[in-house]
Parts: C-alpha cells; structure tokens; sequence
C-alpha cells in the first residue's frame, strides 16, 4: 500500500495538485523503511523501489540488491525493477536483458 500511496502522490505532484511536503516525505520514509527491511517480499521491495525513484529520491541500493536477487521476482517486479532503474539514471547498471 506504501508503494501505490508514494506512487499516487508523486503523479498528483507531476500533474501540478499541491501535495503537503509533510506528506511526501512521510511516504518515502515508509518506503524507504520498508524496502530496507528483510523479509519483505521482493515483488514489494520493487513497487517501493520504483515508487521512490518516482518521487525523485531512488534508492539505488535498493535497485542494486534486486538486480542480484531477479531470479525472485515476478514479470511486474521485473517491470518495476526495470523502470526503478531507469529512473534511478542506473539503465547502464542493470543487466540487459534484465530476464532470468
């Protein structure tokens, strides 16, 4: 949910709607917690990841750790991996293909 909440704000932002700052960097705090902690299902660590990277505050270590650990994810996470790092300017970081 932190990851579709980040999302939504940040495309509220790029539309031009006033978004609390408060509120924003509530959300990345959360994802950010989140996306660091262990045990999360990686599909989830790749939704927050691009979510951040849309809000323009990537974690790139983040995006980094799920290119080692792609075997894991889904073809969403794979597509939000690939859009992660892509917003994150790390596109020449991430194997190409990014694929199993």
């Amino acid at each position: 949910m932190t990851a579709l909440a980040l999302e939504a704000i940040a495309r509220a932002k790029a539309l031009g709607y006033a978004v609390p700052s408060d509120l924003e960097e509530a959300a990345r705090n959360g994802a950010r917690a989140l996306v660091a902690r262990g045990g999360v299902d990686p599909d989830a660590r790749a939704a927050l990841a691009w979510s951040l990277a849309l809000s323009g505050a990537p974690e790139t270590s983040a995006v980094s750790a799920l290119t080692r650990e792609r075997g894991l994810l889904s073809v969403a996470g794979l597509a939000r991996l690939i859009l992660a790092a892509q917003a994150a300017g790390m596109s020449s970081g991430v194997p190409a293909p990014l694929c199993r």
